[in-house]
């Protein structure tokens, strides 16, 4: 059957007039012109017949959904009928437009020509969603446009990842973890449909130059994907493990020690997903496991890895420099904590100190006054020695007084000798040396008479 031929017997039906006519009538009269304008389009051997078809097409299926809209006993779910007719229009302008588009020969071109066709649907149907609106076209897709299944079913994953950031950034974290999740399905389908073009020697060297800058699209996607992702479990593990501890502080009378540890692992977990990923989160996490280690665990070694805790925490929220997080409350807390950690060991290195100068307090006084004993010492044997050289040559300076100096130099004799009487009497021995030992010293030196 010709084009024109099968045009005109889907426009016959079209005109039909169907008041008062029974609905299954009208409805029988709806497919069988919707099939004529399909064999129209299979016939078209112009772009102008092509482009006819195509809008007739359209146009049926128009006609097909307000029908069910107004009958909705015949078709209880009006949206299954609205994004099949998405799948049945996008099958035919995938075979009769996109394919043969000059337009779209390569990947931008064609990647917002179906950006636009979604604009397109989306508008029409409001109340469907975009990823069922790509899921319907990428169902109708003509079976030879095998570089258009696969830019829909990226576009797809693309959508969910962007719903998944958007979601993260509100701090939605489950809707963000599921669309993250959701990403995996259009993906495997790319690949299948990537995997099964290998295989067709009818695939186009065009199709086939698409297909590999998709790919390596889709291989882009799927590394930020396992950034985001991994970020994502981290938040989750991170809420779940801020809940809980709270939970733990408030019943300390009467600790489950299952749950700690659950806490604590998941502290772990939170940290171990985030890590050298999310500096700015794993900073929070590592002032929270401090928190958890002083507050909660009191092991023996507690307060030492949450002062390793705070400081890495610290570091690492100061290496974000120029972003400012200072105000944050996990940072102040961890500030806090460190620093009176610090004065806590300041506090036991002064009373150990102490403690240590009152054990060898005795021994410190008797050093220091054998210290000055020596000192002494020293200073007398200076005087008497000048003392000789004064009486051997006296001075000629006018007004010295040599009895002066001689009544000064016995005073100093009698306190040297009672010094020296004293320190032998109290001390004996000190540091292995003994009284006898220092008076043959004193006496060596001429000082005791």
């Amino acid at each position: 059957m010709g084009f024109d031929k099968c045009m005109k017997e889907g426009e016959n039906l079209e005109q039909k007039d169907v008041e008062n006519k029974s609905p299954a009538l009208v409805e029988k009269w709806l497919d069988k012109s919707y099939d004529a304008y399909c064999n129209a389009a299979l016939a078209a051997m112009s772009r102008t017949q092509k482009e006819k078809a195509l809008a007739c097409i359209q146009r049926s299926l128009e006609r097909k959904r307000v029908f069910y809209a107004d009958n909705p006993r015949r078709c209880s779910d009006i949206n299954g009928v609205k994004l099949r007719n998405i799948s049945k229009m996008f099958y035919w302008m995938s075979y009769l437009q996109l394919v043969s588009d000059e337009r779209v020969s390569d990947f931008e071109h064609l990647s917002d020509k179906i950006d636009l066709l979604v604009d397109d649907f989306e508008a029409a149907a409001p109340e469907l969603s975009r990823d069922s609106i790509l899921s319907a076209m990428a169902e109708g897709t003509h079976n030879s446009s095998v570089a258009v299944k696969g830019l829909i079913f990226f576009k797809k994953a693309k959508f969910f990842f962007n719903s998944g950031v958007v979601y993260g950034e509100k701090n939605d974290i489950k809707l963000a973890k599921y669309n993250f999740e959701e990403i995996q399905r259009p993906v495997e389908e790319f690949h299948k449909v990537f995997n099964d073009a290998q295989k067709v020697s009818s695939v186009s060297s065009k199709d086939r130059e698409q297909l590999d800058e998709i790919k390596e699209e889709v291989r882009i996607l799927e590394d930020e994907t396992l950034t985001e992702m991994t970020q994502v479990i981290g938040r989750l593990s991170l809420a779940a493990a801020n809940e809980k501890h709270e939970e733990v502080m408030k019943n300390q009378e009467t600790l489950d020690f299952d749950l700690v540890y659950y806490v604590y692992d998941l502290y772990h977990h939170a940290l171990s997903q985030v890590r050298d990923k999310d500096v700015e989160l794993e900073s929070e996490i590592l002032s929270r496991m401090g928190t958890y280690q002083l507050k909660v665990l009191k092991m023996s070694n507690s307060r030492n890895k949450a002062k390793e805790y705070f400081k890495m925490c610290i570091e690492l929220a100061l290496s974000l420099h120029p972003k400012n997080v200072t105000t944050e409350n996990w940072y102040k807390e961890a500030e806090d904590n460190l620093r009176d950690l610090q004065k806590d060991v300041l506090k036991s290195e002064h009373e150990k100190d102490s403690e240590e100068k009152k054990k060898y307090a005795k021994e410190l006084l008797e050093v220091s006054e054998f210290l000055d004993y020596c000192r002494s010492t020293a200073c007398y044997q200076l005087k008497r020695e000048v003392l000789a050289i004064i009486t051997k040559y006296p001075p000629k300076v006018k007004g010295f007084n040599a009895e002066k100096f001689e009544a000064l130099d016995e005073q100093d004799s009698k306190k040297g000798a009672a010094s020296s009487l004293r320190w032998g009497k109290e001390s004996t021995g000190h540091h292995g040396i003994l009284a006898s030992e220092m008076h043959g010293t004193a006496n060596d030196v001429g000082i005791l008479d």
